[in-house]
């Protein structure tokens, strides 16, 4: 009967990878590469030494970027599908991840509850299909927690090795893996030290496998710390008003159906008690970077809170939830299991409905102008750094402007009878505009695109 249960649970396992692989890979290559995703794209394409020198420059580790690298490497191409696979790859790995750690936690019951949870999630499936390294830390941060708690229950060498591996994977993804490597340590941490039979020798792998992480972390920490004081003041993210804040958590949790079922399911972990010092870690992963990015957001002047930077706690919600509803069903009282049914229900018919964000339409975009350009043609792009996902579509020399304002662009001396103004977000307004007016007239050729507008110019004769 024992061995019949686990098979039980392995297939319903396998059943629910699939389902998530064709959620992740289905529309792989539907949206167009957006800005974010050019960014990574230009800083992989190069050398190995180019790669490291760019990733230095830009804000977070260069894990994700290696993988890109190895991607293109490996196929020759660096076509949509090739930059979204691995983050694809990463996101259906995660499935079998938090299986086996809701499993370690909670039994196989909680282990496919939330499988079923994190495969439906659409969060969980918009990241990935971007070639961006929010797959990668929601994943790291899955597999150094059940590492984490494989170790408290044998804590051998080879145990903590695998621990050093996955929390380097972990802090080298994002610069919100060290805030989950540390809320996870220190809840382990924590739980161990309130085990009075914990073995020291056991104490002492768990702190060497946690200082190599550190110490091979300390390279990029210093780099991330100087990229810190050159953005402070200046990061683009949202002061997090409640409003703000609520609509983050549904977007991290997949909407407002799916986000009460998952609270309510976490709420039942916490209230029935199931393994109180396990679900004390669960939430110190959850809530501890979540309420590090929001005092850092409110005390100084560069807000850093993201419902994409903080998707390594998403497994940690799906795996309280999961742990609530399987107790709710392991009751032998038929209103707790049609609870168990409904919270489930919730979270994954919410999640599903929930509509994608749209991506910019660079293809889109770029085609156009590839039918509109002409070798004396220029191209302004506003603001400048958007060039980069252009650039990725559009394949060929083309004279470009990238100014730090449009205010600055001086129409007299524009080396071209014709202009197009490439606007993103509709940063300026009409009249910043102006003054290409009274110098060049504005064509009826014009383009809205989601948030990218052209508009075209051509010098009066």
């Amino acid at each position: 009967m024992h061995y019949r249960r686990i098979g039980v649970a392995h297939a319903l396992l396998l059943c629910i990878i699939v389902v998530g692989a064709w959620l992740r890979l289905r529309d792989l290559t539907t949206d167009s590469m957006w800005y974010d995703e050019a960014a990574s794209w230009l800083q992989s394409k190069g050398t190995l030494a180019e790669l490291i020198s760019a990733t230095a420059q830009d804000n977070y580790p260069p894990l994700h970027n290696l993988l890109l690298y190895a991607f293109m490497g490996v196929s020759g191409a660096d076509s949509e599908l090739v930059l979204r696979l691995p983050s694809a790859l990463l996101g259906i790995a995660n499935i079998a991840a938090i299986y086996w750690l809701s499993a370690l936690i909670g039994g196989r019951v909680a282990g496919v509850l939330a499988a079923a949870m994190l495969a439906s999630s659409s969060m969980h499936i918009y990241f990935s299909q971007e070639a961006r390294m929010y797959t990668l830390l929601a994943l790291a941060s899955t597999l150094y927690t059940a590492c984490a708690f494989h170790f408290v229950k044998g804590p051998t060498v080879p145990r903590a090795a695998l621990l050093a591996i996955c929390g380097l994977a972990l802090v080298y993804s994002h610069p919100f893996g060290t805030l989950n490597w540390l809320s996870i340590a220190i809840g382990i941490s924590a739980m161990m030290l309130l085990m009075p039979d914990f073995p020291r020798l056991a104490l002492a792998r768990w702190a060497i496998a946690n200082a190599a992480i550190g110490i091979g972390f300390l390279p990029w920490a210093v780099i991330l710390l100087g990229r810190a004081k050159a953005i402070a003041g200046s990061f683009w993210i949202k002061y997090p008003t409640a409003l703000y804040i609520y609509g983050q958590f549904l977007r991290l949790s997949g909407g407002p159906w799916a986000g009460a079922a998952l609270l309510a399911g976490a709420g039942a972990a916490i209230a029935l008690r199931s393994n109180l010092r396990t679900i004390l870690v669960l939430l110190v992963w959850l809530v501890a970077p979540i309420a590090v990015a929001l005092i850092v957001s409110w005390t100084t002047t560069t807000p850093i809170f993201l419902s994409r930077y903080v998707i390594g706690g998403l497994p940690a919600l799906a795996t309280l939830a999961a742990v609530g509803m399987a107790h709710l069903l392991s009751s032998p009282q038929w209103w707790t299991r049609a609870s168990a049914a409904v919270l489930l229900a919730g979270v994954m018919v919410g999640n599903l409905t929930s509509g994608p964000r749209p991506r910019d339409d660079w293809r889109t975009i770029a085609g156009y102008l590839e039918s509109r350009l002409t070798e004396s043609d220029c191209v302004l792009v506003y603001p400048a750094q958007q060039v980069v996902a252009l650039r990725y579509y559009l394949r060929r020399p083309v004279c470009t402007l990238l100014p730090s304002s449009i205010a600055e662009v001086d129409v007299d001396k524009l080396p071209t009878r014709r202009l197009f103004a490439v606007l993103v977000f509709n940063t300026p307004s009409l009249r910043e505009l102006n003054h290409f007016v009274d110098t060049l007239g504005n064509d009826v050729n014009a383009m809205d695109v989601g948030n990218v507008s052209i508009l075209e110019y051509s010098r009066k004769e």
